[in-house]
């Protein structure tokens, strides 16, 4: 999966702190587009879905469930068989790219040990990643209704059926969005991609990431969520002091604090936490919930956005707009 966008966390904050000064003329543009900030549009990652502005544009996505890597793969238009077919031959010579001339005949790096077809437009292969023998990867490729999903995830070999049945379920219950579709729909207890979806309760191992990035401004959302065993502790203003000293810097001269405090989203109560960096410059929001004890019900939720910090007024408006919108996805 690429795209510009990263996933940051407290880090991104410093080394925003850190920055060179912004383009003026990017935040021009960004006071100019940010007019229509009213318009948005509804988007759901993982189990929650918000509102984002019109303006701002996917850039980056990852999504793991059950333990598996998912991805959403765009089929060519056409015969759908074939297209898939392509599809799962370039993903095994990708495969056997991975052994190069050089490797020494004991690597089995790039060797296929495994695969067969699941079910129809559903293939499945496990293989050598690395130099290490007794563990690998599983990758399985299923096409419904002219959409496909990729599913991949590290394992020892001993384990390969239990793998497979989990692959099993997920295909079972992951589909694509219909045409004019109201989503997402409406009661369902599922976990949400771009355009499709796993009609599944929690029950571990998810992990949802979705970035934005306005045209022209530059101007950054991103929304996180993982499960978590042991949820942290540490507040926003504490964890960033700690990584502030670290870097050999104020916390008072480095970036100034805005607005924090304690902010319910999605029905949690979390932390919210606003900057001003960048020699004043930019406005860095952030906003967490630690998530619940080993609870898949209630994971880790992190949201944060970043822009210029031209008509500042305006700017925390639309964060509050956005932060507000923030709900599961069953409950819409």
């Amino acid at each position: 999966m690429s795209g510009t966008v990263t996933r940051g966390g407290l880090a991104a904050l410093v080394a925003l702190a850190l920055a060179s000064p912004a383009c003026s003329a990017a935040a021009q543009k960004e006071g100019r587009m940010s007019e229509a900030i009213v318009a948005s549009r509804l988007e759901c990652m993982g189990r929650f879905c918000l509102q984002v502005p019109a303006t701002y544009l996917r850039k980056g996505a990852s999504f793991k469930f059950g333990m598996l890597d998912l991805e959403e793969v765009p089929l060519a238009t056409g015969d759908g068989v074939k297209a898939f077919q392509g599809l799962w031959a370039a993903k095994l010579q990708a495969i056997t790219a991975m052994r190069k001339p050089t490797v020494k005949a004991e690597d089995p790096t790039g060797r296929i040990v495994w695969k067969g077809a699941l079910g129809p437009r559903f293939e499945a292969a496990m293989y050598h990643h690395s130099s290490m023998q007794e563990i690998g990867m599983l990758a399985a490729l299923l096409e419904k209704d002219g959409q496909a999903l990729s599913m991949e995830t590290d394992l020892g070999f001993g384990f390969k059926e239990d793998v497979l049945k989990r692959i099993a379920v997920v295909a079972k219950a992951w589909r694509p969005r219909q045409d004019r579709e109201a989503w997402p729909v409406a009661g369902l207890n599922g976990f949400y991609l771009g355009t499709s979806v796993i009609a599944e309760p929690a029950y571990g191992g998810e992990v949802a990431y979705v970035g934005f990035e306005e045209a022209g401004s530059h101007a950054k959302l991103e929304v996180s969520t993982e499960d978590v065993v042991e949820p942290e502790t540490k507040g926003l203003m504490a964890r960033l002091g700690e990584a502030s000293m670290r870097a050999g810097l104020s916390l008072a001269g480095a970036f100034s604090v805005v607005r924090s405090g304690k902010r319910t989203a999605a029905g949690e109560k979390g932390e919210e936490l606003i900057l001003k960096v960048d020699e004043g410059k930019k406005l860095s929001f952030a906003w967490t919930f630690p998530g619940g004890k080993d609870d898949p019900d209630r994971p880790e939720i992190v949201v944060e956005m970043e822009t210029s910090s031209e008509n500042q007024k305006e700017k925390l408006a639309l964060w509050d707009r956005v932060l507000d919108s923030l709900k599961p996805a069953s409950k819409l």
